[in-house]
């Protein structure tokens, strides 16, 4: 797997983060390729600046849109944008979904089993 030797130098062998030099998503120790989509990595990192908190939609729209005038974002663009993400990351995931859906509240990224 070449992608192993570089997650100790970034921290995680397991989980979803961002390589902060580089801004390459990496999943159990897997870089995604390829690269995720501007938004998709802005939605990305807003749930990891939160750890493990729930963020919502009003705040997703704030960080992802910020160049768009929030009433301009509908709530299919959100779920469309935790689709293709969601998407995104499940080919490189070992077992469980990262990406939770909290109905009604928001979205979180969960840790890996065992780790808090």
């Amino acid at each position: 797997l070449g992608a192993t030797p570089f997650a100790p130098r970034i921290g995680r062998l397991s989980g979803v983060w961002i390589d902060p030099e580089t801004s390459a998503v990496w999943v159990d120790a897997q870089r995604v390729e390829p690269p995720l989509s501007e938004r998709q990595l802005a939605f990305l990192a807003l749930l990891l600046d939160r750890e493990g908190e729930i963020v919502s939609r009003a705040e997703v729209v704030d960080r992802v849109w910020a160049d768009v005038a929030a009433d301009g974002v509908t709530a299919q663009a959100v779920d469309a944008l935790v689709k293709r993400t969601r998407a995104r990351l499940r080919p490189w995931q070992v077992g469980e979904d990262y990406l939770e859906n909290h109905r009604g509240r928001g979205f979180r990224l969960a840790s890996p089993s065992g780790i808090s």
